[in-house]
């Protein structure tokens, strides 16, 4: 089973980061949100602040845009990322505190 972790870096900025180093991030451009996945993985980080983000960059990445008039980074948003990082099981509940207020789904 994969597991995940969400961190805000700063408002409207979000890692995600799953078990088998798989790494996700969503943030506002000044106009619209962005959805960045990465194909490299870390597999020796143990958390977001291991992550070696050198050897993240240096793999292909994929970008999503998202509706200009989403205001704050969604469920669909977060549920996107967690499906492209192959979290496939069903998440029943999920509830994300960031600093805009607290999502759920």
């Amino acid at each position: 089973m994969k597991t995940f972790t969400l961190e805000e870096i700063a408002p409207n900025d979000l890692t995600i980061f799953t078990n088998d180093g798989g790494v996700a991030t969503i943030h506002h451009t000044g106009e619209y949100f962005t959805s960045t996945y990465y194909q490299n993985r870390d597999r020796s980080a143990s958390s977001i602040a291991k992550i070696d983000w050198d050897e993240i960059y240096e793999g292909k990445s994929y970008s999503k845009d998202w509706d200009s008039s989403e205001e704050f980074i969604t469920i669909k948003m977060i549920k996107d990322s967690l499906h492209w990082l192959g979290v496939i099981e069903p998440l029943a509940e999920l509830k994300v505190r960031i600093s805009s207020g607290e999502i759920a789904y």
